[in-house]
């Protein structure tokens, strides 16, 4: 029991857009309990003595954001399951310290839950659900919650592909483009990489323009490659971009004007680069099979 002195003084919630300035004294247990069920944002105002397991688990229960407030003393299995079992998503506000102790009392919730994710991706993707396909090949491909294998991962990619998802066939150039998987094959690779980018899909019109510009798969037409550059670029790709740069700075392509280069070199720092960063060259989209990002294909950029 705290002293007089030691009481908080929490906010009184009324209604979700106005608070009402009337106010609550919150100096045991109980009244730790009301007030986090009440608005679980008090929580991190209280002192530890009443951060107890109780009002932890209460706070969690109401919004699960509030595991964000915990410690290694109050973090128990209980509260980590309450978090999970609210929204998988709930780690993202686990402080970095403590994830790998959330992570261990999770893994049997995330384990089946995986296990049915991946049960109901099978029967979507027979079904000929292409998204189903392509996620049940990257889960095949990277191991998750069942063994690797690549040979079926790259069947359902191309059965995705074939169905017509853009993400399935841009992976599918980069795996034919890079020879992962399957055997190398560039003209198949640019054949991928026009499917998708005719869906609009501009990672994959940046790999198309890297074809065109090195002669890779397809004849070399440098003009063709700086009109996928564009393309992408005009729909904000970074690297189309810093390659739109290197072209008009370079005359590669298209006509050399030191104005435009200006233009795309302040586009592409604006947007992700620093000056330092740039080393010249045409850049392209390299599939991160194995990455720690493995549904999003656009993260890895590779310089020739």
């Amino acid at each position: 029991m705290l002293d007089q002195s030691d009481r908080i003084t929490c906010m009184k919630p009324q209604s979700p857009d106005k608070r009402d300035v009337s106010f609550v004294k919150v100096s045991t247990e109980e009244q730790a309990l009301a007030a986090v069920k009440n608005d679980p944002q008090v929580f991190s105002q209280l002192p530890n003595e009443l951060k107890t397991e109780k009002v932890c688990l209460a706070a969690v229960k109401t919004d699960y954001s509030i595991i964000h407030y915990m410690t290694h003393e109050n973090l128990t299995r209980e509260i980590c399951l309450a978090a999970y079992q609210q929204s998988p998503s709930a780690i993202r506000y686990v402080p970095e310290s403590l994830r790998e102790l959330y992570n261990k009392y999770t893994a049997e919730k995330r384990h089946e839950a995986s296990v049915r994710e991946i049960k109901k991706l099978r029967a979507m993707a027979k079904q000929d659900n292409a998204e189903a396909q392509f996620r049940l090949g990257r889960c095949l491909d990277i191991g998750e919650e069942i063994p690797t294998d690549e040979d079926k991962a790259v069947y359902w990619y191309t059965k995705s592909a074939e169905g017509g998802y853009h993400a399935a066939q841009f992976l599918l150039g980069c795996l034919y483009h890079q020879g992962e998987g399957i055997p190398k094959d560039l003209e198949k690779a640019v054949y991928w990489y026009k499917k998708s980018a005719e869906q609009g899909d501009f990672s994959a019109q940046v790999n198309l323009g890297f074809c065109y510009y090195f002669g890779e798969g397809v004849l070399k037409d440098r003009e063709k490659a700086v009109s996928c550059f564009i393309k992408a670029a005009n729909e904000g790709d970074t690297t189309a971009s810093q390659n739109l740069q290197f072209c008009y700075y370079n005359g590669e392509g298209v006509q050399k004007d030191l104005k435009k280069a200006a233009y795309w070199y302040k586009i592409s720092a604006r947007r992700l680069f620093e000056k330092e960063n740039y080393n010249g060259g045409i850049y392209y989209f390299r599939a991160n099979r194995k990455g720690k990002y493995a549904l999003d294909m656009r993260i890895h950029l590779y310089t020739d």
